[in-house]
C-alpha cells in the first residue's frame, strides 16, 4: 500500500491534471491537428501509398522538397506526399531533383 503522503500526492496530481483537462483551449487551439501541408499548384495530394496517378508521375517529398522520376534509384521506395505531371511542374512548386 502506498504512504499517506504519497497517495495524497497523487490523487493532488490527478485533480490538477482534470482540472487542466476541463479549462477551455487557448484560441485557435482547436485547429492543432497534425498538419498537412497544401497542395501545390499543378499537383494531387500522395494516397499514402508509393503510387502516382498516371497522369503525375513525378513524387514529390514535401519534407525534403526533392522530387523523383520514374526510373531512378529511389523512385520506388518514395511515398510522394505529392505528385506533378511534370518536373517542370515540381520545381515551380519548389521541388528539386535529387543530387544523385
Amino acid at each position: 500500500t502506498e504512504a499517506p503522503a504519497v497517495a495524497g500526492r497523487r490523487a493532488e496530481a490527478d485533480r490538477a491534471k482534470a482540472d487542466r483537462a476541463a479549462e477551455p483551449a487557448p484560441a485557435g487551439a482547436e485547429n492543432k491537428e497534425p498538419h498537412e501541408p497544401s497542395v501545390p499548384d499543378n499537383a494531387v495530394r500522395g494516397d499514402g501509398s508509393g503510387d502516382c496517378p498516371e497522369d503525375y508521375p513525378i513524387k514529390g517529398n514535401a519534407s525534403s522538397r526533392i522530387y523523383h522520376v520514374p526510373d531512378t534509384q529511389s523512385y520506388q521506395r518514395t511515398i510522394p506526399e505529392f505528385c506533378f505531371p511534370t518536373t517542370e511542374a515540381a520545381e515551380a512548386a519548389g521541388f528539386r531533383a535529387p543530387r544523385n
